[in-house]
C-alpha cells in the first residue's frame, strides 16, 4: 500500500475524494482516507491511503515499522508541526531496519539542504559495518518540479490598523463597489473572526441591494472547527462552482469566501482577489499557571 499523510483531516479527505474522482473510483475501493473516528477503506481492496500525519502515529503504536505500507509520503512537511517532526524522526530509524522502504518528502518550501542531511545514511556506514551488519547506504535524491507562476500584485496598509477584521470586511466592500468580475477570498485567523466578519458583511449587503451594482455581494464562511467535515467539503465545492459561474451569471452574482487559514491553507478555491489579514493563530504557555493558551 502507498499511505500519504496530510496535516489536516480536511486536507486529507478531499484530496482522497479528487484521487477517486480522477481515477474513476469511488472513495473507500482503490483509494481511502482515515481521519480520527472516521475510516473509509477496505482492507481488500485499498492501495492509496491518505491519513492525517496524528492517525499515522497512532498506527505506529500497533505496527512500529509500517510493514503494511511500502511506499510512505508526507506531504506539506514545511508545517513543522509535533507529529510531523515526531513521524520524520521515527520513519528515519524505520529505514534503517525497512530496506526497501521508499520515502517521499514533499513541501513547496522546505529547505532541502537540511532535510537531506537528515536522511542521508552514508554517515552510519561504517558503524554499522563494524557491527557486520550489512547495510546499503542511501542518499536521498531530491527532485525539483517547476509549477505555474501568475502575476501577483501585492498591497499593503500605509498604516497599521487597531482592527483588521473591520479593515478586511471594509476592503473587501471598496473592492465589491468597483463592480468588476470575480470573487474574494479573505484569511482569517478562528471561526469566532470570521462569523462577526460575515455579520458586518451581511449588514453591508442589505445595504448595497437597491444599488445599480451588477454584482450582488454574498459572503460565505468556510471553517474546520465546529463544522462537519462534509459540510466544509460542499462550501469548497460550491464556492468553486459559483466562481466559476460567476462571469456567466444573468443576473450577475459576486461571492466573499471568508475562510480560516486552517481550511484555505490546503481546501483555496481558486478566486481573485485574495485578502490575507497577516495573523495566524499560536501556542504561547503562561507561566503563572503552565497552561497553553491559543
Amino acid at each position: 500500500q502507498v499511505v500519504c499523510t496530510q496535516p489536516r483531516r480536511v486536507a486529507a479527505v478531499t484530496i482522497a475524494q479528487r484521487v477517486a474522482e480522477e481515477s474513476g473510483q469511488e472513495v473507500g475501493g482503490l483509494v481511502g482516507y482515515g481521519v480520527r473516528f472516521e475510516d473509509v477503506s477496505n482492507q481488500a481492496t485499498t492501495r492509496i491511503m491518505y491519513v492525517t500525519d496524528g492517525l499515522l502515529l497512532r498506527e505506529m503504536m500497533d505496527d512500529p515499522l509500517l510493514s503494511k505500507y511500502s511506499v510512505i509520503m508526507i506531504d506539506e512537511a514545511h508545517e513543522r508541526s509535533l507529529a510531523t517532526d515526531t513521524l520524520l524522526g521515527l520513519l528515519k530509524k524505520i529505514q534503517r531496519r525497512r530496506q526497501g522502504l521508499r520515502l517521499v518528502i514533499s513541501s513547496a518550501t522546505l529547505e532541502v539542504d537540511r532535510l537531506v542531511a537528515f536522511f542521508d545514511s552514508s554517515s552510519v556506514r561504517g558503524k554499522v559495518a563494524a557491527a557486520g551488519v550489512q547495510h546499503v547506504s542511501h542518499t536521498p535524491a531530491v527532485i525539483s518540479i517547476t509549477s505555474r507562476v501568475y502575476p501577483v500584485q501585492v498591497h499593503y496598509l500605509l498604516q497599521p490598523c487597531s482592527d483588521y477584521v473591520q479593515a478586511a470586511t471594509q476592503t473587501v466592500v471598496d473592492i465589491h463597489r468597483a463592480d468588476v468580475p470575480g470573487d474574494v477570498l479573505v484569511f482569517l485567523t478562528g471561526q469566532e473572526e470570521l462569523e462577526a466578519a460575515v455579520k458586518m458583511l451581511d449588514e453591508e449587503a442589505r445595504k448595497l441591494a437597491r444599488s445599480r451594482l451588477k454584482y450582488k455581494l454574498l459572503p460565505t464562511p468556510m471553517y474546520a472547527g465546529e463544522a462537519p467535515i462534509s459540510l466544509c467539503t460542499v462550501i469548497y465545492r460550491h464556492s468553486v462552482a459559483s466562481c466559476l459561474r460567476a462571469s456567466n451569471c444573468s443576473g450577475g452574482c459576486g461571492r466573499c469566501v471568508r475562510s480560516t487559514v486552517i481550511v484555505v491553507i490546503r481546501v483555496a478555491a481558486q478566486l481573485e482577489p485574495l485578502q490575507d489579514c497577516n495573523n495566524v493563530p499560536s501556542m504561547s504557555l503562561q507561566g503563572g499557571t503552565s497552561q497553553a493558551t491559543l
